[in-house]
């Protein structure tokens, strides 16, 4: 009988399917970039019909971005509970490492491991989810280190908080254990 809280794959062939968005309408022949493309299209049309105007997406994780890509710590915030109302993602934001299959004409399994990790946060509060990023490429308006957490307190008093621009990854989990009080 298997551990009922250990991770389960996710096997859909793509999250947004669900919604009416196939990134490549079921052609395998798709390349990866034009489902990265797609993809990113896709992000920033429902970043617009969310009212994030400050939002624009050029790399859906965020990796070795360029001035392009931009957000607010508010949108930031809204962001993440639109996101947190979610079942699927809030099953995976939950969870320190989560196994992920990935379908197509190069099948694996990816194993996420969690980067919203910080002792003194965790000891504070329960961790629901969020998402960490840094932008250290000498670009004043969006370097620093970043982070949005959804958090609850001992009490069950739920908290939404980001945190942009902070010197060090270090800095980005203190200035949000600050902020919180």
């Amino acid at each position: 009988m298997s551990d009922p809280s250990s991770p389960k794959p996710a096997r859909e062939k793509h999250p947004t399917a669900k919604h009416g968005h196939e990134l490549g309408d079921g052609d395998l022949s798709v390349t990866d970039e034009a489902a990265k493309a797609k993809f990113i299209s896709l992000m920033n049309s429902k970043a617009r019909s969310m009212g994030l105007t400050s939002t624009h997406y050029v790399e859906p994780a965020g990796y070795d971005t360029v001035k392009e890509q931009r957000t607010t710590a508010r949108e930031m915030l809204k962001l993440a509970v639109q996101a947190n109302g979610y079942h699927e993602i809030a099953q995976v934001w939950s969870k320190k490492v989560y196994p992920v299959v990935i379908e197509g004409p190069n099948p694996r399994t990816e194993i996420l491991i969690t980067t919203l990790s910080h002792r003194e946060l965790e000891d504070a509060y329960n961790l629901h989810g969020g998402k960490t990023g840094a932008h250290l490429k000498g670009v004043p308006e969006i370097d620093g280190t970043h982070l949005v957490v959804i958090a609850e307190t001992a009490d069950g008093v739920r908290l939404v908080g980001a945190v942009r621009g902070a010197r060090t990854l270090e800095g980005r989990f203190l200035e949000m254990k600050k902020g919180a009080g």
